[in-house]
């Protein structure tokens, strides 16, 4: 998961336990995999990460909804518990 980085919402996040929601396409069923564990924030290489999704994804080298001062974090769940259902 990336996205910009507020500070509120680095605080309020860190070191706490989260669920992520995904949602995975398999022909016609659809299937929600949560995934729980403690949050890490990572800055390192998060510009390079929104590019390379936007080149994949929308066919641009570069994001093109980047704001002017705007810092990307990416944040990686250490998974402790995977719940799924469908």
């Amino acid at each position: 998961m990336s996205g910009p980085s507020p500070a509120r919402r680095a605080l309020e996040w860190a070191g706490a336990s989260r669920s992520l929601p995904a949602f995975r396409v398999a022909g016609v069923v659809r299937r929600r995999v949560l995934d729980q564990g403690p949050a890490e924030f990572v800055t390192a290489g998060a510009d390079a990460h929104i590019d390379r999704l936007a080149r994949k994804y929308l066919g641009q080298d570069s994001y093109p909804f980047r704001r002017p001062g705007e810092e990307r974090v990416i944040v990686r769940i250490i998974r402790t518990r995977k719940l799924g259902m469908g």
